[in-house]
């Protein structure tokens, strides 16, 4: 699944490797079930930066996708990911990265800062000049 493993969703949906080696940056957009809800989901897989994600919802009448915020973008994290922003939502009113590691018990920092980038990217939390963050109302 693209929201899953961009990288290997990429080079699946190429059909051969030499398609993915010649590209700077690919863009997949699949839409995912989940229960009664279905969400579409955009990713881009870059040669030189993280993969980034973005729930998207549709407006059937006109056709247009906009991001999904609340619910809808919290399904584009990752079951373990989930866990850590179910943590974050506990935590005070400001808070650090820090302050996650800590709160959440977990020592795997790169899943951490996937879910505050992506959280991040998905206008759920905000970071301040402190390199503090904060979740958006």
């Amino acid at each position: 699944m693209l929201r899953q493993d961009p990288s290997a969703w990429v080079q699946a949906a190429s059909g051969h490797y030499a398609f993915v080696a010649h590209t700077d940056a690919c863009f997949g957009l699949e839409r995912e079930n989940h229960g009664s809800d279905e969400v579409i989901v955009f990713g881009g897989v870059s040669r030189n930066a993280s993969p980034r994600m973005l729930v998207l919802d549709e407006d059937e009448e006109t056709l247009r996708f906009s991001l999904a915020e609340g619910e809808g973008a919290e399904k584009i994290f990752t079951p373990a990911e989930f866990a850590l922003w179910e943590a974050i939502r506990r935590l005070p009113d400001r808070f650090s990265f820090g302050d996650v590691l800590l709160k959440t018990g977990t020592k795997n920092r790169k899943a951490v800062s996937s879910m505050l980038r992506k959280a991040k990217g998905m206008n759920l939390i905000s970071q301040a000049p402190d390199r503090t963050y904060r979740i958006c109302s």
